[in-house]
């Protein structure tokens, strides 16, 4: 029974020390784990590589997009839209060739539905806003003090010439970022028709929302339409608005008419998203033209 007895102290004795052990190599575990954590915002010298004291921006920024408004001070961020508010510990670290600016927190890198945001070379701070299976809003940020000429209208017109003479049309192409389509509802549009080298014609009718497909419709078309088209263009003068461009940045093209000609003559009419009072083009006349062809089962699904 002594014995017995002994056996049973002496195993217990052992599992004991056996969880000891264990403990400790969890400690040393976790503690290597914090280290390796604690070297993210290292690089391979040792050097602190971005944190939250070594942010290059201070002061307000403003979306030259939208109303967001950034308000930089410190390790501290706040996010302002309206009236919602938001605070964000963030510190600034190199990322490839860019520098970013990331949430300091545990939720992620970005902002609630803003992404994170990168530092670039022409000043501005850009993000986007970010949606499952969709795109999201562009945010582009400049400091306060240059928001008003951001956002101001630009002239980018090309001096292009104000007559077509040709008719043979080789690309058609009509793209609007958003526009409401009766029968079809609001999304993004675009419509266009090719030359194809047997000498016929394709037109595609496309739309779709943020994360679906309103429309898609290819079909080979005759020269009656493709005569309709250069009718229309010519009863709009569109040729004596070519090469008008206006927008807040040469980079922003929110709604886009081109056309070339075999004669090599084009036509060019573009217009920025906080440009559309100058969008020149009857949008609805010409999707109007492009769905008198297509089949009924799309609208009013």
């Amino acid at each position: 029974m002594k014995d017995g007895v002994k056996k049973a102290a002496g195993a217990l004795l052992a599992i004991l020390a056996l969880a000891i052990l264990w403990g400790c190599d969890k400690v040393k575990e976790d503690k290597t784990k914090e280290d390796n954590d604690n070297k993210d915002d290292t690089d391979m010298t040792g050097k602190d590589n971005g944190t939250a004291d070594s942010l290059s921006v201070s002061g307000r920024w403003g979306d030259t997009y939208g109303d967001t408004i950034l308000e930089f001070d410190g390790d501290t961020m706040r996010v302002i839209w309206h009236e919602y508010k938001e605070v964000y510990k963030v510190k600034e670290r190199q990322d490839g060739i860019y520098k970013v600016i990331e949430n300091n927190g545990s939720n992620g890198t970005g902002f609630g539905v803003m992404s994170r945001l990168t530092i670039n070379d022409d000043g501005t701070l850009t993000a986007y806003e970010e949606i499952l299976d969709a795109e999201g809003h562009r945010y582009i940020f400049v400091p306060e003090e240059q928001l008003a000429d951001a956002k101001a209208v630009k002239d980018f017109s090309e001096d292009l010439p104000k007559t077509i003479e040709s008719t043979d049309i080789k690309t058609f192409s009509l793209s609007m970022h958003y526009h409401n389509v009766e029968g079809l509802g609001s999304g993004h549009y675009s419509w266009t028709v090719e030359k194809q080298e047997d000498g016929t014609y394709t037109s595609e009718f496309d739309g779709s929302g943020d994360s679906y497909i309103i429309i898609q419709d290819k079909q080979t078309v005759g020269q009656d339409f493709i005569d309709g088209l250069v009718k229309l263009i010519q009863d709009e003068k569109l040729a004596e608005k070519n090469g008008m461009f206006y927008s807040t940045r040469k980079d922003d093209v929110y709604n886009s008419l081109y056309v070339t000609f075999a004669s090599r003559e084009k036509l060019y009419i573009r217009a920025g998203s906080e440009a559309l009072d100058h969008w020149c083009v009857d949008t609805d006349k010409f999707f109007d033209y492009a769905l008198s062809i297509v089949p009924e089962e799309y609208f009013n699904r």
